[in-house]
């Protein structure tokens, strides 16, 4: 059997090598082509996927709806242009297939990989993911495989759709001088740039090229999204194209004093995403009313308090907020916030507040209008008063929740509650009676979690997963 089917492979590749093999050309001679053609890379190898789950053991469906980057692991185009003549054919000539590509270690055959998909890519728009690799401690940086792939990856800086870059900062020079001579990118959309220290490093001179490559990025009409991830003291800058960025992420510090300064001029900004908040002079004549009318949600992580920002913001189509102290200072007020939520008459539905301090406005907080559409809660407070859980609870003359009637999922760190609060709390808002999973009730609740050393009393231990002193109750 064995020696039938070498003589049956040599026969192949004999008649392949001699151009007697036959090849499928479908109706690829058709001036338009048929639908396959144009299915969405992604939705294509989800296709793929699932046909030949029963026979290729080794492809695994990923969980949920998620397809992962497609040049890695079974998603891979190269996989899909092996399953036969077919849909070589196919995969060869979708160059939407070839264009996200992800590079995050160095080697000669990544470079052979990019090289390829890059050629098969065309001139459709390009997702490209690319980090330097960090030697390990004792081993010097080898240039050599990285300037190969970043040479390869530039070459295409015009079809540049989405790019996340992150590199030493011994690589900058390199990355500089070969944007010198590359064309500019005319469609590139999104951009996260990271540049990680690799001591010893010129701090001045590392920003130079830091300040040339944003330049250079920041030529792209098309910009919307930005994220600067640079793990050294930064600004956002003001000569980015900030009026026409739709995102505006800072993983490093920036300061309070220079996000005021910046936010006027961010009038399409639908999304603000700040790691940490630190410290700054405040302009000398700061603006009285920040209006960004676009502005849906807001994170903020923050080292001091963010009280002058909020008292000047009014952005009316705001749905989510999340606020993350990182230090042991409040990062606001929430009367702060309750004027915030007031001026701008949004309709939140998310809501996120970590704070090391207590806060008496706590219950203003469950108590305000702009509450009402609220369907994700989390509050991380020292101390959660009783009164706060038992306004949770309280229910109109119909048996309808009065306060946020929508809320699907809430998570509260707490100490010191009476026993049975949460208890009486989670059998008026769970969406199925506790006690019979099959019986729905007129609760919304679907997802719970509670860090503290507190006990629930009696619920139904199938809906209970406890780790210490966490417990979790989630609708699956």
């Amino acid at each position: 059997m064995y020696s039938r089917r070498g003589s049956a492979t040599q026969t192949i590749l004999a008649r392949k090598n001699s151009g007697t093999l036959p090849q499928y050309g479908g109706r690829l001679h058709l001036k338009s082509l048929p639908p396959i053609h144009r299915i969405p890379a992604e939705i294509l190898c989800d296709i793929f996927m699932k046909t030949q789950e029963d026979s290729v053991n080794w492809v695994v469906i990923p969980a949920g709806t998620y397809i992962p980057p497609l040049t890695r692991g079974t998603t891979n185009p190269v996989v899909l242009s092996h399953v036969s003549s077919r849909w070589r054919a196919i995969a060869l000539n979708l160059s939407a297939l070839w264009s996200t590509i992800e590079v995050s270690r160095a080697t000669l055959k990544e470079v052979h990989r990019v090289t390829t998909f890059l050629h098969r890519a065309k001139d459709h728009p390009l997702t490209a993911s690319f980090r330097t690799s960090r030697p390990k401690r004792g081993e010097s940086i080898d240039f050599e495989v990285d300037s190969l792939l970043l040479k390869a990856l530039l070459s295409r800086t015009s079809t540049w759709c989405c790019i996340n870059f992150y590199i030493l900062h011994q690589y900058l020079p390199l990355l500089v001088e070969m944007l010198s001579r590359a064309e500019l990118p005319r469609i590139l959309r999104s951009v996260h740039f990271g540049a990680q220290r690799n001591p010893p490093h010129d701090s001045a001179q590392v920003q130079r090229h830091l300040d040339q490559i944003w330049t250079f990025l920041y030529n792209s009409p098309s910009l919307q999204h930005v994220s600067w991830d640079q793990e050294c003291d930064f600004v956002i800058p003001m000569q980015a194209p900030l009026q026409q960025l739709q995102l505006i992420g800072m993983k490093s510090d920036v300061g309070i004093g220079n996000l005021i300064q910046a936010l006027p001029h961010c009038q399409n900004l639908h999304s603000l995403d700040l790691f940490s908040v630190d410290t700054s002079p405040l302009i000398d004549d700061p603006p009285t009313e920040i209006l960004l009318p676009k502005l849906q949600s807001i994170i903020i992580g923050t080292r001091t308090a963010v009280d002058p920002v909020f008292r000047i913001l009014d952005c009316p189509s705001l749905s989510s907020v999340v606020i993350q102290s990182r230090s042991m200072q409040a990062p606001c007020t929430i009367r702060t916030l309750l004027d915030f939520f007031a001026r701008s008459r949004c309709f939140l539905q998310l809501l996120s507040f970590d704070s090391e301090q207590d806060d008496e406005d706590i219950l203003s907080l469950i108590l305000a209008p702009e509450m009402k559409h609220v369907n994700s809660l989390k509050l991380e407070l020292p101390y959660l008063p009783d009164s706060v859980l038992s306004m949770l609870q309280t229910l109109n003359r119909d048996g309808s929740q009065a306060f946020m009637p929508n809320l699907r999922l809430l998570e509260l760190r707490a100490c010191g509650q009476a026993d049975g609060l949460w208890s009486s709390l989670l059998l008026s808002r769970w969406f199925t009676d506790l006690q019979n999973p099959s019986i729905s009730t007129r609760g919304s609740l679907q997802s719970f979690q509670l860090s503290g050393s507190n006990l629930l009393g009696t619920i139904d231990a199938a809906f209970m997963e406890q780790n210490g002193h966490v417990i979790g109750i989630t609708c699956m």
